[in-house]
Parts: C-alpha cells; sequence; structure tokens
C-alpha cells in the first residue's frame, strides 16, 4: 500500500497532524513506540509487584526488544517524510514537524527505560526481598 498523496499547499497544524494520521507508515511508527514503552512499563510494573527474576531478565531483552522497534520506527518516519517530501511535493518543513514530534515520543522512551533501571536499582536496595 502507497503513502496517500496529498494536495500541495499551505496547511495548517492542526492538517499536519491529520495527515500523518492517515499515513501508515505514521501509524506504524507510533504503533511502535506504544508497543515499546508499554511492554517495558509492563514488565516493571510486574516486577515490583512480584520480584520475580525471570521480569529482570525480561526486562534486560526488552531494551533490546524497544530499542529495534525504535529504529523500526525511525525507518516509517523516514518513510513517511520521504514520502510526503516527494510524491506530494509538499515542502520539508511542513513534513518535519509531525515527525520531530513522534522523534521526540521515540526519544522520551529512552529516557523512560533509564528512569525504570535507576528505580530497579533503587528499589533492590532500600526494599529488601523478604
Amino acid at each position: 500500500m502507497s503513502e496517500p498523496i496529498l494536495p500541495y499547499g499551505h496547511v495548517d497544524q492542526r492538517d499536519l497532524f491529520s495527515i500523518a494520521s492517515k499515513s501508515p507508515s505514521f501509524r506504524s511508527a507510533v504503533v511502535c513506540w506504544l508497543i515499546s514503552l508499554g511492554v517495558g512499563i509492563a514488565i516493571f510494573g510486574l516486577w515490583i509487584l512480584t520480584r520475580a527474576q525471570a521480569l529482570q531478565f525480561a526486562g534486560f531483552f526488552w531494551l533490546g526488544g524497544g530499542t529495534l522497534l525504535a529504529a523500526v520506527s525511525v525507518l516509517c518516519l523516514l518513510v513517511f517524510v520521504t514520502g510526503q517530501w516527494s510524491q506530494a511535493q509538499r515542502p520539508l518543513k511542513q513534513v518535519l514537524l509531525p515527525a520531530a514530534l513522534l522523534l521526540a515520543m521515540l526519544g522520551s522512551n529512552f529516557v523512560a527505560a533509564a528512569g525504570v533501571i535507576r528505580a530497579v536499582r533503587w528499589v533492590e536496595m532500600n526494599w529488601p526481598r523478604h
């Protein structure tokens, strides 16, 4: 399925996000971001409740899985940007705004992962297992 080609011209900010939300590649990038963040937080939450060693290992391996999903998301964003810029002949500045916002949200996954790692260390030191 190809990217929808949208008309050239002045587009306000709301239309930019409407364009992005209709793009399969942009939606795929959002799904990758949400899966990566959601699974990581779910593993951490379950670990807090159970302190299961297996969840620590799952969290460690999910760092790699989440990074892989972030890479897929960036590739999807590149498809979105190049498709909208070249096929729709939309000015690059208009295409980059939604892509840059999603890229910033992807970066927040790495900040969240670092926060979870710090929280795990803190919990391990301050709440010993019984």
